[in-house]
């Protein structure tokens, strides 16, 4: 049930989704190594969910999917 939501939520996604771009804390990660990590805010069937998606050179993950309670804009 969850993967088929979270591919429902990513077709939905538009430019306005997206929220920011950061990089992962500093202790979990080698020096020089950078990590980025994007975050989406979106609005599906009367629910806000919170994505952050990971990408290396490994590929592109989801690495939180959580229901948002922020208010979104």
């Amino acid at each position: 049930m969850r993967l088929k939501l979270v591919w429902q939520l990513q077709m939905t996604f538009e430019r306005e989704n997206f929220y920011k771009s950061m990089v992962t804390d500093t202790e979990k990660r080698l020096p020089n190594q950078e990590v980025w990590q994007d975050v989406y805010y979106v609005q599906y069937q009367d629910c806000h969910w919170y994505m952050k998606f990971m990408a290396n050179e490994d590929g592109f993950y989801l690495v939180s999917f959580k229901k948002n309670f922020r208010q979104l804009s």
